[in-house]
């Protein structure tokens, strides 16, 4: 199984034709005098939308900022327990924001209706002697219906969109991945290549723990 974006293990190096070249170096600019490691440690200082910034700068600086323990830092510190998980910690991250902006904009939309219709009504009850609030009652009740309806419609459009946003990115349809060559890492393909590859059942029948 293949590294999602491509990062390889630095021992490949030594497998492939082009030996001694690493992409790494070139991409990271002045940076690449930093362990892995350490670049990984200055990354933890940023945002979000800085990491998603730095990530367009070149194809080395895309895999650092690609990274699942970034986007695991940020998940938990940004949304502690309130998110829902979306196969990967970058893919969560989208999601969550997603789902978090569609309800804040059905929330403002639905406030901004009910504040209107207020003041329709305050306007209504100024505005002349009851009989000719009984006339125009029926009209102005049909107005203010619509109005709500309208408002209504919005906030409800806007947290359906919200919603499939949010559930595009569930599915693993955003955010989009790209693929790297002549990229290598251990530190950045170890973890990954640990939480993926498969336990043979002969790893499971020996017993080498002394009982008590």
């Amino acid at each position: 199984m293949a590294h999602p974006i491509g990062i390889q293990p630095e021992g490949n190096l030594l497998l492939v034709e082009t030996a001694g070249h690493n992409i790494r170096d070139e991409g990271l600019g002045s940076l690449h005098v930093l362990s892995d490691g350490l670049v990984l440690e200055v990354l933890q200082l940023l945002d979000a939308r800085d990491l998603a910034h730095l990530a367009r700068a070149s194809k080395s600086l895309y895999c650092f900022c690609d990274t699942e323990d970034l986007w695991k830092g940020l998940v938990l510190m940004e949304y502690e327990g309130e998110f829902q998980w979306a196969r990967t910690w970058r893919s969560t991250y989208a999601a969550t924001k997603a789902a978090r902006r569609a309800k804040d904009a059905a929330a403002g939309t639905a406030k901004g209706g009910t504040e209107q219709a207020a003041g329709n009504g305050h306007t209504q009850s100024a505005s002349g002697p009851p009989e000719a609030e009984a006339a125009a009652g029926d009209g102005e009740a049909g107005v203010k219906k619509r109005a709500g309806g309208k408002q209504g419609g919005k906030a409800a459009k806007k947290q359906k969109g919200g919603a499939k946003a949010a559930g595009q990115a569930a599915e693993g349809g955003a955010p989009a991945r790209l693929q790297v060559a002549h990229f290598y890492s251990d530190l950045l393909y170890q973890p990954w290549h640990c939480a993926t590859c498969d336990i043979r059942p002969e790893w499971l029948e020996g017993d080498n723990i002394e009982r008590v």
